[in-house]
C-alpha cells in the first residue's frame, strides 16, 4: 500500500520534470535574441562615449530601448517563446522548483527576448525557494531585496542579509563574494576582517581548484570589469579626470605599438608579415568588439610564418635587427603555440615542437621559451615528476624576463602533491614574491598563502589581517572567467543598447565589491550633464540614492574622481531628485580627495573656504582658500602627481583668476575688519575698562590712547600702501589697454587708406600688406 502511494505521488513529480525539460529544450532551440542585429556601440564609435538615454519611470525602462531590438514586438518571435514559457509556468504551478527558478531568471535577465519583470521574477524565486534550497535562488532574492532593483522594488537590507547567508551555505559563490566584501569594508554592518578572510580564502581556493581541474585561464583578457565612464575620458572628461582611462589606453597601446613598428620598418614600409601578425594577434586574443576567431588567427599566423620563411630563403631577413625578422619569429611561435594548445587547428605536439624550435633558432625570447617548456612538460617521467627539460626551459624563460615562467618554476617546487599542500623555502618565496609584485595573477594566491602560513613572518615580513585579505581579494577580483560571468553579459547588453540589462550585470558585480563595476553602475543610474545641455534629464530619488551609494563605495576604495563627484553633487544638490545641497558633506568629500593630493579637489576646497560653505562658523576663510588654490596650482604643475602629461594637462587660468579674485577680497576685507575693530573690537573694550577704573583713568587712558593711535596709523599706512599698489596697477593696465587699442585703430586706418589708393589690378598682388595686430607691454 505504501509502495502504491509512493508511485502515485511520483507520477505528478515525473510529469512536472518532463514539462520543465520539454520547455527548456524548446527554448534552447530559439534563435539568439540579437541574431541578425547590429550593436550600436563598436570600436569605431565608442571613443565618442556612451550616450545613456532618459530613464522612463512609466515604462520602467530607458527611453528608446524598444526600438533597439532588445525587446521583440508581437509576431513570430513572440509566439516562439510564448508556448514554452506557458509550459514552464504550468510546471512551476505544479510545484517544479527548477521551472520556478528558470522563470525567475527569464524575467530578471530578459532571456530568450522576454521583457524583464522584476516583480514577477521575485515571485517565482520565492516559489522555487518554498520547495528547494537553491543557492542561486536565495542569492537572487537577497540581491533584489538589497538593491530594490533601481527603485522598482522595496529595499529590505535585513532580509537581503538573511538570503545571502542562506545562499552562501548552499554553495553559491555570488553570495560569498557579497558577504566577503561587506565584511571587509563594513557595508551594511560592522567590518570584520577575520570573517572576510574566511570568505575570501574559500573563494580563492575554489578558483584554484577550478583552474587545476580545467586548465583554463582564470583571468580574462580583455577584462569586462571596466569603468564605462572611461569611454568619456573619465567621470570629468579627458583633461579633468585624474585617473587614467584604462580601457581606451589598452586599445590605444595596441594600435600605437603597431603604428610605431610600421613607422620604424624602413626596410619594408608595406610589410605583409607585420600586418598578418597583428591581425592574427587580434583574432587570437579577441577584443571588446571582436570575438576570438582562432581558426582565422591560425591561418594568418601560418601565412605570416610561411612568407617569412620564403623571404629568408630568398636572402632577405638576414639582418638580426630587422623588424620583419623579429615579427617572423613571433609568427612561428604563435603557430607553435596554437598547435600545442589545439586552438584553431587540431593538436599536434610534433608540429608544435617544429615551429617553436624554428622560432627559438631565429632568436629565443620569453614567449617561445615558455611555450617550449609547456611542451616539454608532456615528456614521460617516472612517478609523476616534472621533466628536467621542462624545468630547464622554465629557467631559460624566466632568465629572459618571463614572469609566468618564474611563477611556474616556483609553483612546481611549492605544490608537489596538490595546490593546497604547499611547502615554501627561501628561493620559492622570493620568486613568488617577485612575481606578485609584478602583477602576476596566480602568484598572488600563493603569496597570500605564504603569508597566512607564517612563512613570510619567518622572513621578517609582517602583514596585517587587512593586508592578507586584500591579497586574496585582488586574486578573486581578477578571476572573471570563474566568478564573474555576469560582467561579459553586462557588456554585451550595453553594446546592443540594452542599458537596463547592462545595469543589472554591473550592479551584481558592484554589490560584490568590484571598483570599476561600482562606477559603471553609478554611471548608468546617474549621468553628469553638460552645463549647456538642451534636453536635460530627470532622475528619480531612488536612482540618485543608488548612484550615490555606489559612488561612495568606490570612494571608500580610493577612487578620487568618484570622491570629487560626490562633493559636487552634495555642493549643488539635485532639487528635481529631492536631494538638497549639503555643504558639510561636500566639504568632507573634497577634503578626503585633497588629502590624496588631488589638484581638482584642492581647487574645489579652496572655493568652499572662499565662500564659507560647509564651515562651522559659516564665514569665509580667505587664507585657507588661498592655501588650497596654491596647492591646486602646484599639483597641476607637478605632472608626477597625476597621470596627466604636458599635452593633456588642463590650463590653470581658473586658479589664477580665483587667486586674483581672492586678493581683491582680502583687500576689501581688511578695510572692513579695521572699521569693525575700531567700533566694537578691543578698542571698545579698553574704553569700557578705562571708564570702570576711575582711579587710574588719567594716566592709563592717555597711555592707551597714544598706543592705539600709533597702531591705527600703522595699519592705515599699510592698507593705504596696498590700495595705492592696486590703483597703480589698475592705471597701468588701463594705460597699456589704451595704447594697444590706439595701435589697432591706427593700423585699421592705414589699411583703409591703402585700400582706397590701390586700383583693382593691385588688389590681388601676392606681396600685399597683411593685417597685423600688435600689442606692446612694458614691464
Amino acid at each position: 500500500m505504501r509502495l502504491l502511494r509512493f508511485l502515485l505521488a511520483a507520477v505528478p513529480a515525473m510529469a512536472t520534470v518532463s514539462l520543465y525539460e520539454s520547455a527548456m529544450a524548446q527554448l534552447d532551440l530559439l534563435p539568439y535574441k540579437y541574431e541578425g542585429k547590429s550593436p550600436i556601440y563598436t570600436h569605431h564609435n565608442l571613443h565618442r562615449g556612451i550616450n545613456v538615454p532618459q530613464y522612463d519611470p512609466e515604462r520602467l525602462d530607458y527611453a528608446g530601448e524598444a526600438d533597439l531590438g532588445t525587446h521583440v514586438d508581437p509576431g513570430s518571435q513572440l509566439l516562439g517563446y510564448l508556448k514554452p514559457l506557458e509550459t514552464l509556468i504550468l510546471a512551476a504551478d505544479q510545484g517544479s522548483p527548477k521551472a520556478a527558478a528558470a522563470l525567475g531568471d527569464i524575467f530578471t535577465f530578459g532571456n530568450y527576448s522576454v521583457p524583464t519583470n522584476y516583480t514577477r521574477a521575485l515571485e517565482y524565486y520565492a516559489k522555487a525557494a518554498e520547495t528547494d534550497a537553491s543557492g542561486h535562488v536565495y542569492f537572487m532574492m537577497g540581491y533584489m531585496h538589497s538593491t530594490g532593483m533601481f527603485g522598482e522594488l522595496p529595499v529590505d537590507k535585513q532580509r537581503a542579509k538573511v538570503y545571502y547567508e542562506f545562499a552562501a551555505r548552499n554553495g553559491d559563490t555570488n553570495a560569498l563574494l557579497v558577504l566577503a566584501y561587506q565584511a571587509l569594508d563594513g557595508v551594511d554592518g560592522p567590518a570584520d576582517c577575520e570573517t572576510a578572510q574566511v570568505y575570501y580564502l574559500r573563494l580563492a581556493r575554489h578558483v584554484i581548484q577550478y583552474l587545476e581541474d580545467t586548465e583554463v585561464a582564470g583571468e580574462l583578457f580583455p577584462a569586462h570589469n571596466i569603468n564605462l565612464a572611461d569611454f568619456h575620458g573619465g567621470l570629468y572628461g579627458e583633461k579633468i579626470s585624474e585617473l587614467e582611462s584604462l580601457v581606451l589606453s589598452e586599445i590605444d597601446n595596441f594600435v600605437q605599438f603597431r603604428d610605431s613598428l610600421r613607422d620604424r620598418n624602413l626596410e619594408s614600409p608595406d610589410s605583409q608579415i607585420l600586418e598578418l601578425y597583428f591581425d592574427a594577434l587580434l583574432h587570437f586574443h579577441g577584443g571588446y568588439f571582436s570575438p576570438r576567431n582562432t581558426k582565422l588567427a591560425f591561418r594568418e599566423a601560418l601565412e605570416c610564418a610561411m612568407i617569412g620563411q620564403y623571404e629568408y630563403d630568398e636572402g632577405k631577413l638576414q639582418n638580426p635587427a630587422s623588424i620583419d625578422r623579429l615579427i617572423w619569429k613571433k609568427c612561428q611561435g604563435l603557430v607553435g603555440r596554437m598547435y600545442l594548445q589545439g586552438e584553431g587547428t587540431e593538436r599536434n605536439v610534433s608540429r608544435a615542437h617544429f615551429w617553436l624550435n624554428a622560432a627559438i633558432e631565429v632568436k629565443p625570447d620569453k614567449e617561445n621559451l615558455l611555450d617550449m617548456a609547456l611542451l616539454r612538460k608532456l615528456d614521460p617521467t617516472p612517478r609523476g615528476e616534472s621533466s628536467p627539460m621542462y624545468k630547464q626551459y622554465l629557467q631559460y624563460a624566466a632568465t629572459n624576463g618571463s614572469i609566468h615562467g618564474m611563477f611556474l618554476f616556483a609553483r612546481d617546487l611549492i605544490t608537489k602533491v596538490s595546490p593546497f599542500d604547499t611547502v615554501y623555502v627561501d628561493l620559492t618565496y622570493d620568486l613568488i614574491r617577485s612575481a606578485t609584485s609584478r602583477g602576476h595573477y596566480e602568484a598572488t594566491f600563493y603569496f597570500a598563502d605564504a603569508v597566512e602560513s607564517g612563512f613570510s613572518a619567518s622572513k621578517g615580513e609582517l602583514f596585517s589581517c587587512a593586508d592578507l585579505v586584500l591579497f586574496y581579494k585582488n586574486f578573486v577580483d581578477r578571476s572573471e572567467t570563474v566568478l564573474f560571468p555576469h560582467l561579459s553579459y553586462a557588456f554585451e547588453e550595453l553594446t546592443y543598447g540594452n542599458y537596463k540589462n547592462a545595469l543589472l550585470g554591473y550592479l551584481i558585480a558592484a554589490e560584490q565589491g568590484l571598483l570599476y563595476s561600482q562606477i559603471s553602475a553609478a554611471f548608468l543610474l546617474y549621468q553628469v550633464e553638460p552645463l549647456l545641455s538642451r534636453n536635460r534629464k530627470s532622475f528619480s530619488s531612488a536612482r540618485v540614492q543608488s548612484a550615490l551609494k555606489y559612488l561612495d563605495l568606490a570612494s571608500q576604495q580610493g577612487h578620487i574622481d568618484s570622491t570629487i563627484l560626490l562633493g559636487d553633487i552634495y555642493a549643488k544638490g539635485l532639487p528635481g531628485s529631492g536631494l538638497e545641497a549639503d555643504y558639510e558633506k561636500a566639504l568632507a568629500y573634497y577634503t578626503t580627495a585633497a588629502l590624496a593630493a588631488s589638484p581638482h579637489a584642492c581647487y574645489k576646497l579652496g572655493s568652499m573656504y572662499e565662500y564659507g560653505l560647509g564651515l562651522h562658523n559659516k564665514s569665509a576663510d580667505y587664507y585657507m582658500a588661498k592655501r588650497y588654490y596654491d596647492l591646486s596650482s602646484k599639483y597641476y604643475l607637478d605632472l608626477s602627481m597625476t597621470h596627466l602629461t604636458q599635452d593633456t594637462k588642463p590650463n590653470t587660468y581658473a586658479i589664477s583668476f580665483a587667486l586674483l579674485r581672492l586678493r581683491l577680497k582680502l583687500l576689501f576685507s581688511r578695510s572692513e575688519k579695521r572699521d569693525d575693530a575700531e567700533s566694537s573690537g578691543w578698542l571698545g573694550t579698553l574704553k569700557k575698562l578705562a571708564k570702570q577704573e576711575e582711579t587710574e583713568a588719567g594716566e592709563k587712558k592717555a597711555t592707551s590712547t597714544a598706543s592705539e593711535n600709533d597702531e591705527t596709523e600703522s595699519l592705515q599706512e599699510k592698507d593705504d600702501y596696498q590700495l595705492f599698489d592696486y590703483v597703480v596697477l589698475g592705471f597701468t593696465l588701463a594705460f597699456f589697454a589704451y595704447v594697444g587699442f590706439q595701435n589697432m585703430r591706427g593700423q585699421l586706418r592705414r589699411l583703409g587708406q591703402q585700400a582706397n589708393n590701390a586700383n583693382a589690378g593691385h588688389a590681388n598682388r601676392a606681396d600685399r600688406r597683411r593685417f597685423r595686430v600688435e600689442f606692446f607691454f612694458a614691464i
